[in-house]
């Protein structure tokens, strides 16, 4: 029932006066961000026909249009919400499984991300803030993980850089690698149990520093845990020079080549010797706080490439220097 060329009217000389075009990918990620649950989409079949027959010529559809055509564009269609919903169906079970990293989920479905509180001296200026030494790596991890997810150009962070906490969040670009399509294989292949992780290592080394690359081939054989310290490392010496001298860098690589050595009672008598003493060195603290936040900006990166991790894999410090300063110093 209705009025006869009511709607063929208010189509022709009322456009969007009745209804108003949306993005239906839009409307589902917002429903995705906020429920947390997979949304459902219901489309109107008959309706839709001319919609999915548009770009065919000559009106054929009317007749029943090319079948192909219309299938081919059908698949398109479904397949736009589908590859991305079957990849956050893997980071789901990912993440209730203790996989990944806490925050990399919540940033595929569109959440802020808040960088958790460190202990840092933000009144003295001659110190980069955490947040900002470890900016572009986290630039180039959302783009491992959004790649294929054209419609996100950005992620939304809360992050301290100051004194004051910021009032609302900032808009972070998204950073894809140079020839991203060579070592990006797409994340149901690379999460898979099938994919090779050669793979994995190359996008790992890619996405880790702008420009001079580790060997992926070296890391691979360096493995877990020491990979880890590695790259936090590496990352600093080609990203933030000004912000580990050498000497504590070899501290570092010391204390991760023997940590096996420690068992649970000499860590104990050297954090009651650090109370006895009552004394806290401003300098260690800060050296604290960039390697822990670089730690855990490292395990993000190797959730996204799917940690390709071996813990039978044992290395030696000169391994492992070796691949951070090859050279004899690296400020010269």
């Amino acid at each position: 029932m209705g009025i006869l060329g009511l709607e063929t009217y208010i189509e022709r000389n009322l456009p969007n006066a009745y209804c108003y075009e949306v993005d239906i990918k839009e409307l589902a990620d917002i429903y995705r961000r906020d429920t947390g649950r997979r949304p459902v989409i219901v489309v109107d079949g008959p309706n839709y026909l001319r919609m999915l027959a548009d770009d065919m010529e000559d009106q054929y559809w009317i007749l029943g249009g090319q079948l192909k055509e219309f299938v081919e564009t059908s698949k398109h269609f479904v397949a736009c919400f589908k590859e991305w919903n079957e990849i956050l169906k893997m980071a789901k079970i990912k993440h209730e499984s203790c996989n990944v990293t806490a925050h990399m989920y919540p940033i595929m479905l569109g959440h802020v991300y808040e960088l958790s509180v460190a202990i840092e001296n933000y009144n003295n200026r001659n110190l980069v803030s955490t947040a900002e030494a470890f900016l572009p790596l986290r630039q180039r991890i959302y783009g491992v993980l959004l790649y294929e997810n054209p419609d996100t150009a950005h992620v939304n962070e809360l992050c301290i850089q100051s004194n004051e906490c910021p009032g609302e969040a900032t808009q972070i670009p998204i950073k894809l690698i140079t020839h991203i399509e060579k070592f990006h294989p797409g994340l149901c292949k690379l999460w898979s149990d099938e994919c090779h992780e050669d793979l994995r290592w190359h996008l790992f080394v890619e996405s880790l520093t702008e420009k001079n690359k580790l060997s992926a081939d070296s890391i691979k054989k360096l493995g877990f845990p020491y990979v880890v310290p590695v790259a936090v490392l590496y990352y600093l010496l080609q990203e933030r020079k000004d912000m580990l001298k050498e000497e504590e860098i070899d501290v570092i690589l010391l204390q991760a080549a023997s940590v096996k050595v420690y068992t649970a009672d000499d860590i104990k008598a050297m954090r009651n010797q650090l109370h006895s003493g009552n004394v806290i060195v401003r300098r260690v603290a800060e050296i604290a706080t960039v390697f822990t936040r670089g730690v855990t900006m490292v395990l993000f990166l190797l959730s996204a490439c799917g940690f390709p991790l071996h813990e039978d894999v044992c290395s030696t410090y000169r391994k492992m220097r070796e691949l951070v300063m090859p050279i004899k110093s690296w400020r010269s």
